[in-house]
């Protein structure tokens, strides 16, 4: 029996690590880049800074694909709207808005024209993307244009060979096949350098189906900044929840404590999370900030305190943790696996910042071993 339980646990590896192999080899881009209008339906996602040659490009093809856009779409938070409005009046061209949503038809030619950085933004995803992918608009595609721009980080090539054993750990424990297809997925966008890779997720950040916050919960969120996750997190469940948010910074601080007054049931504490406590300087960079090794260059001294003490210590109990906090999320969770062995809250970890972003294999190990159950 011990002989055939080893034979059947390898023939299991074996056929994990064949699938994994054929699906990396096999896998294409996911978002078609556009070089001409799709006869069928069509939004173009361009940059605000080639729209109008965007449209000279549709306008200028052979009929019957010759046609001007039906609708500019500014990006969602509006930093490309004096730009869009200009090009509408130059080439008499309508700027879709709410009130036209009748006058879309899967036909239209949409371009959304967005700066750079907010083309995968989660708020242009959600206040954008996703209401036109429910009226049956097409937004899958990319204009050639944005296709070169993208910003492409540095190809990691042997990081499948390098890691293979952990990408097929990882890769087996996942919950279902959609979620193994996007770790793959990501995995293959690191290995080429390429996003185009990974799709456009069906809800928004920090919402997933299974993981998100509910009614109920007491949540530690650390990466404050403004406050704009955490009011945003507050708003889905009505208030019903408890959120402790966490902010390094003395400015972003000051600024959601006062955000986040209305709001009695979200504290908000000045210090970071980290393995255990201790004191160090950090380096302001607006939204984000960077350890500095000494008080130089204008770095603040900033507390950092374990999620495993700031608990006990305050005895309430935890159900969800969220970390965007910029590289340091597996020190977070090193100060956090008492916590996270007592209570097995839900973790929305982001595993993107850490160069070259091998926290994506490395804290989902971390979490595997322990063997919590988490998947």
């Amino acid at each position: 029996m011990h002989v055939r339980v080893m034979m059947d646990t390898k023939n299991t590896r074996s056929a994990v690590e064949r699938d994994v192999r054929f699906r990396l080899e096999h896998m294409e881009p996911v978002h078609p880049v556009v070089e001409r209008i799709d006869p069928e339906k069509v939004t173009v996602a361009t940059l605000t800074d080639v729209l109008e040659e965007a449209i000279q490009h549709y306008s200028s093809l052979n009929p019957p694909l010759r046609r001007l856009p039906d609708f500019l779409l500014a990006d969602w938070q509006g930093e490309s709207r004096p730009e869009v409005e200009e090009v509408a009046r130059k080439y008499g061209v309508t700027i879709f808005s709410a009130n036209r949503k009748g006058e879309l038809t899967p036909s239209a030619l949409c371009i959304y024209a967005t700066p750079m950085y907010y083309l995968w933004h989660p708020g242009g995803m959600e206040r954008v993307v996703f209401p036109l992918r429910a009226m049956g608009i097409n937004v899958f595609q990319i204009d050639a244009a944005v296709a070169a721009e993208l910003p492409k980080r540095p190809p990691i090539p042997d990081i499948v060979e390098k890691r293979f054993t952990d990408v097929c750990a990882i890769y087996s424990s996942l919950h279902d096949d959609k979620s193994r297809d996007l770790f793959l997925r990501a995995v293959k966008s690191l290995q080429r350098g390429d996003g185009l890779y990974l799709y456009m997720s069906d809800y928004g950040q920090y919402y997933h189906p299974i993981v998100k916050i509910q009614a109920g919960d007491v949540v530690y969120a650390a990466g404050a900044y403004d406050g704009r996750t955490a009011i945003a997190m507050s708003r889905h469940v009505d208030s019903k929840a408890e959120i402790y948010t966490f902010e390094i910074e003395s400015d972003n601080f000051t600024n959601v404590q006062k955000n986040l007054t209305p709001y009695p049931n979200m504290h908000v504490e000045h210090s970071g999370l980290w393995s255990f406590r201790k004191n160090f300087y950090i380096q302001n960079q607006g939204a984000g900030a960077r350890i500095n090794p000494a008080a130089a260059g204008g770095a603040e001294e900033c507390a950092v305190v374990d999620l495993d003490s700031y608990i006990a210590e305050s005895r309430e109990i935890c159900s969800l943790i969220q970390l965007d906090i910029e590289g340091a999320e597996q020190e977070c969770l090193k100060g956090a696996m008492n916590v996270i062995r007592h209570y097995r809250p839900k973790l929305l970890i982001s595993v993107y910042h850490r160069a070259p972003n091998l926290d994506l294999l490395d804290i989902p190990l971390m979490l595997l071993q322990e063997n919590l159950g988490y998947t």
